[in-house]
């Protein structure tokens, strides 16, 4: 008997548990689902799916645990893990029979509906709250690469876009076979003596001769997919398999047409949010990191009200106001420290010359870097001067205190003159033992007169103030060493690739990974919930 419903979930584990450890955690994910809230929102997603004619549709719970098992077993395509469904015995055993296909398995990411898929995330942070363990003082905010799974090389540009909307005007699309692109390629030498006097014309044609299998029938058939794309971001090309993916730099070093991963997650390191950004790096996300945070504790207090056993609304909404929000030096940026400030959390984001400074002092410590000699330098930049608390220390030992705070006109300040906090001030420190420093004539601030000069705002000179000083730093130090949460999702080579090819699909998978994650740490910290 195949698992069509919760009720059948009971006898399949059973078979399930022959397999060892080798099904330990499929179990432990199958046995989060046997209850009333997942129960629930699984018939929500069959309901949206229901079959009018033919066979019946898949039960949503089958296409949910052959997902869930391909990314157990570290797959990153709906074709391998649909042939696992044939293939393997554990995922054979689960389906009993069934073998949903590739496209169903992608229409399964692509179509069920986000908020429900959410949902069954934010169960697994019901059942901590239920055990006691939902408790947190701080929250760790990290980013990463996930990638799609489309070459980078796979793209459109805008000129082509255009090329394609006059061949569909043309009806002069052809259906990939190599006739229908012989009579193409014949029409448009008739075309090309058409409009013989018309260059913009003519210089389609070019284009369209130099690509010929991109004007199908298919491709026509997302011009305005293409289009909306295009309207959003400033780029020459678009990717042709994942459009809403962005050209960013991955952590291999390369660039690759990918989505920037925004992990929420607690001291505990359970993850309590997370989503998928068009942005290719971190100084812009805290808002909508945010925003998808406020959206998940709305939804989770719902559902504590109607499934949880503790209904501790208050206990819940004074954690989320007194956390402490930790982020990285990649976070540090005038856009993040407003939007901390304008919804009145206490973040710590780390500088970024502070950042360095300790990166450096690590990797001498450790013999991985030599330490910067003063008298091999031919000049002594403000680069190389320790940040402290409203001072500076240069290489010689001296402290050079903050002396004075200058208001300055700049581009940056006439369009930010709504606020005091959010304009750039020159800060101006001064060496107070010039005369006798020896390195006065390579140094930048060797006459005494000139000041060490730093052009920040109000805010970003607050944070640096803050992460100079012991209380602050030993907070900031329980961040995760490496990639914490982020390199558990990534597969064994150290990289997260996208099963699906668009935003819902993408969304979808990642709530997915992330209900996956917490049930495993859940039953980690405390092993007789599952």
């Amino acid at each position: 008997m195949a698992v069509e419903s919760i009720e059948d979930l009971g006898i399949t584990i059973e078979k399930l548990k022959k397999f060892g450890r080798e099904s330990r955690d499929f179990i432990t994910i199958l046995s989060s689902f046997d209850n009333k809230c997942v129960q629930d929102l699984i018939n929500e997603l069959n309901g949206e799916f229901k079959s009018e004619k033919g066979r019946k549709a898949i039960s949503r719970l089958l296409l949910l645990g052959a997902i869930t098992y391909g990314i157990l077993v570290d797959e990153y395509r709906t074709d391998k893990i649909a042939s696992l469904c044939k293939t393997d015995i554990i995922l054979k055993t689960f389906l009993n029979g069934k073998t949903p296909s590739s496209t169903t398995l992608s229409r399964f990411l692509s179509n069920s509906n986000s908020i429900t898929i959410k949902k069954i995330f934010l169960h697994t942070l019901l059942v901590l709250n239920d055990h006691h363990i939902l408790k947190f003082l701080h929250i760790f905010i990290d980013g990463t690469d996930a990638l799609i799974k489309g070459s980078k090389h796979y793209t459109i540009t805008r000129d082509e876009l255009k090329a394609l909307k006059l061949m569909k005007k043309w009806n002069l699309l052809h259906d990939k076979s190599k006739n229908s692109i012989r009579r193409i390629k014949k029409e448009l030498k008739i075309k090309e003596q058409e409009y013989k006097k018309d260059q913009d014309i003519l210089e389609s044609i070019q284009t369209i001769r130099k690509r010929i299998m991109l004007y199908n029938k298919n491709m026509s058939q997302r011009i305005n997919e293409f289009e909306d794309r295009f309207k959003e971001i400033d780029n020459d090309y678009v990717s042709i398999t994942f459009p809403e993916a962005v050209m960013m730099p991955t952590k291999k070093g390369n660039f690759d047409f990918a989505f920037n991963l925004q992990e929420i997650v607690t001291e505990s390191k359970i993850i309590i949010g997370g989503l998928l950004l068009d942005k290719p790096n971190d100084n812009l996300v805290l808002k909508e990191v945010l925003d998808e945070l406020r959206e998940n504790f709305t939804l989770l207090l719902e559902m504590i009200k109607e499934y949880g056993e503790r209904k501790n609304y208050k206990e819940i909404e004074q954690m989320l106001k007194k956390a402490i929000y930790i982020l990285d030096s990649g976070y540090f940026s005038n856009e993040n420290l407003e939007t901390a400030d304008k919804n009145d959390i206490n973040a710590l984001i780390m500088p970024k010359g502070i950042s360095k400074q300790l990166n450096d002092i690590y990797r001498v410590n450790n013999g991985l870097k030599e330490a910067p000699c003063i008298e091999e330098l031919e000049k002594i930049s403000k680069k190389y001067f320790e940040k402290g608390n409203n001072k500076i220390t240069c290489l010689n030992g001296e402290i050079l205190p903050l002396k004075n705070i200058k208001e300055i006109n700049s581009k940056y300040n006439r369009q930010h003159n709504s606020n005091p906090k959010y304009m750039e001030r020159s800060y101006n420190y001064y060496c107070l033992s010039h005369s006798s420093c020896p390195f006065k004539e390579k140094c930048s601030c060797g006459d005494g007169v000139t000041p060490i000069n730093y052009r920040i705002t109000t805010l970003k000179h607050e944070m640096i103030n803050k992460m100079t000083q012991k209380r602050y730093l030993t907070i900031y130090a329980e961040r995760f060493q490496t990639e914490g949460v982020n390199g558990y999702l990534k597969r064994s080579n150290g990289v997260l690739m996208l099963l699906g090819s668009n935003k819902v699909a993408a969304t979808n998978e990642i709530n997915i990974r992330n209900a996956i994650y917490n049930t495993i740490r859940t039953r980690n910290l405390k092993d007789t919930i599952y």
